[in-house]
């Protein structure tokens, strides 16, 4: 369970709701009763890494389920049987498809229907949502770059190269190849993702010794490095103070 999860609770609706939202599709409305209780909190789960960051599919962690991503997220409060019997379910109903990455990590897509489903019976077009109304919603002004599963705006990029220079390295330059592998990962992480694995690294004494100069190319150069940040553990203090806890690692005395 998460920290201090039984000591939640829901501090109301922001009042500017209007403006504090993701999109979230009115085609479903007319199928929550198929859905289980555990599944719809799967479904809003993926949906909110997809749809909410822009995009079709995600790469989840086995554990992000439970334990939640990124700061305002604690998960779905299930347990891990449920969960995975839940995603089954979702396939085998056709909401969601699923892709092998690695041991613990699966890429979950959106089942998308075809143009004629998006279109009623008197033969207006009804709104379809997805990675091209995603864009049009984009202010004026903020270019974008869009590849078959993402769209992103300049203006993230800027973000996490922003937030890059002030918790790792002040003096960095965001150069061409830097902003490709910026792009390239927000192809497969969302911004609070990629944040995290920033913030992570900020906070672990080590990494940030060794590595915190060697450049947003170095940072961002693939999925596996990013993976590895996003679930870095914080300095807990120096190598005697580790070897008393009992959390001391060899490895990090050795220059990667």
């Amino acid at each position: 369970m998460t920290k201090n999860k039984e000591k939640l609770k829901f501090p109301g609706f922001p009042p500017d709701w209007d403006t504090s939202f993701w999109r979230y599709p009115k085609r479903l409305t007319g199928y929550w009763c198929v859905l289980s209780g555990s599944e719809q909190k799967i479904l809003d789960f993926i949906l909110r890494q997809t749809f909410g960051y822009g995009k079709l599919s995600d790469k989840i962690n086995s554990t992000q389920f439970r334990t939640g991503i990124g700061e305002n997220n604690n998960g779905v409060g299930l347990n891990k049987k449920t969960i995975g019997r839940a995603l089954r379910g979702l396939e085998k109903k056709g909401f969601i498809w699923k892709r092998k990455v690695s041991y613990w990590v699966n890429e979950y897509g959106l089942v998308m229907g075809s143009k004629r489903d998006n279109e009623s019976k008197n033969g207006v077009k009804k709104v379809k949502y997805g990675v091209k109304n995603i864009q049009q919603g984009v202010k004026n002004g903020d270019k974008t770059i869009k590849n078959n599963s993402r769209v992103y705006s300049i203006k993230e990029i800027e973000r996490i190269f922003s937030l890059y220079q002030e918790k790792i390295c002040p003096d960095s330059r965001l150069t061409r190849e830097g902003k490709k592998l910026i792009a390239e990962r927000l192809k497969e992480y969302s911004l609070a993702e990629l944040e995290k694995a920033i913030d992570n690294f900020s906070k672990n004494n080590w990494w940030m010794e060794k590595h915190s100069r060697n450049g947003v190319e170095w940072f961002f150069s693939s999925e596996g490095q990013i993976d590895r940040f996003i679930n870095l553990q914080p300095s807990p203090g120096n190598k005697e103070e580790k070897l008393r806890r009992g959390t001391y690692n060899p490895e990090e005395d050795k220059i990667e």
